[in-house]
């Protein structure tokens, strides 16, 4: 199976296409996934988004990104245009901070967030040692994010606090 035909399985008819044009600074590659997949329509893990006009490039230290998705108040995501990597970025002087690496596309992403909430789905299914069991799916992410996208599988990357955190949070 293909990235788009998983992304596809993982979300159905959750994603969206994006209707509006987008700037052809924007990278062929991200262009095409944001206007024949998309992006959730509704708020993902606090997430909001971008939609239309949203999706404008804009420059920030030296760096020219593409708006994703926010959350109120912190730290919007972006997509650095010149490597189509996806970063946590402090939206202000107010947040400051490093940009934390997310993903290395916003395809990418869209798998990674698309895994992550299904293994979420699948802690309550088990049978045996909860440990065990959390142990295992958390493992399986790991492995499967490596072989996907391995920087986004680093010990400083966000999908691996995220999952140091699930497991922490489970007793594993």
């Amino acid at each position: 199976m293909d990235l788009t035909q998983e992304i596809r399985r993982l979300w159905g008819d959750a994603l969206a296409p994006e209707t509006a044009d987008i700037d052809p600074a924007v990278p062929a590659s991200t262009r095409t996934y944001l206007t024949e997949v998309g992006l959730p329509v509704t708020p993902l893990f606090g997430l909001t988004f971008a939609r239309g006009a949203a999706l404008t490039p804009f420059e920030r230290a030296g760096r020219r990104l593409l708006s994703v998705a926010e959350f109120p108040g912190w730290p919007f995501w972006v997509c650095d245009l010149d490597t189509e990597a996806l970063w946590s970025w402090p939206p202000s002087s107010v947040h400051t901070g490093p940009a934390r690496f997310i993903n290395s596309g916003v395809d990418l992403f869209m798998l990674t967030a698309g895994r992550f909430t299904a293994m979420l789905t699948a802690l309550h299914d088990h049978d045996g040692d909860p440990v065990a069991h959390i142990t295992a799916l958390c493992d399986g992410f790991r492995r499967d994010l490596a072989a996907a996208d391995p920087p986004a599988a680093a010990a400083d990357a966000l999908w691996s606090a995220e999952v140091d955190e699930l497991q922490g949070g489970h007793g594993a």
